[in-house]
């Protein structure tokens, strides 16, 4: 998902452009940029519904009996956050984040 998501603009970027690799821009949520074996090319939002499908469908004996409850992190560390705050790139606690909207995919909407 990395690659394509480069090539298209599509990781956050900040306005001095600094780059988050954590996780996909919004941005790439309706883009069809990731191959398929057949040639065609899917969406984020479709590669993530065939990787809960498939996980469903693997665990489907275990869904509200063993399974009663699943979280699935959709963030750099297991939440759903947006990446503003990079320590990677010298950003201390308690400090203000970088606005991540300067994206490719971001200045298009």
């Amino acid at each position: 998902a990395l690659g394509p998501a480069r090539e298209q603009g599509l990781l956050y970027r900040s306005r001095t452009g600094v780059f988050s690799e954590d996780c996909l821009s919004l941005s790439a949520d309706a883009a069809p940029i990731f191959p398929t074996h057949d040639g065609s090319r899917r969406t984020a939002l479709m590669c993530y519904k065939d990787y809960i499908s498939a996980f469903a469908g693997q665990m489907k004996a275990y869904l509200g009996q063993t399974l009663v409850e699943l979280q699935v992190g959709m963030g750099p560390c297991g939440e759903l956050r947006y990446p503003s705050y990079m320590m990677s790139n010298g950003w201390q606690y308690p400090g203000v984040g970088l606005v991540m909207a300067h994206d490719a995919g971001m200045l298009r909407m």
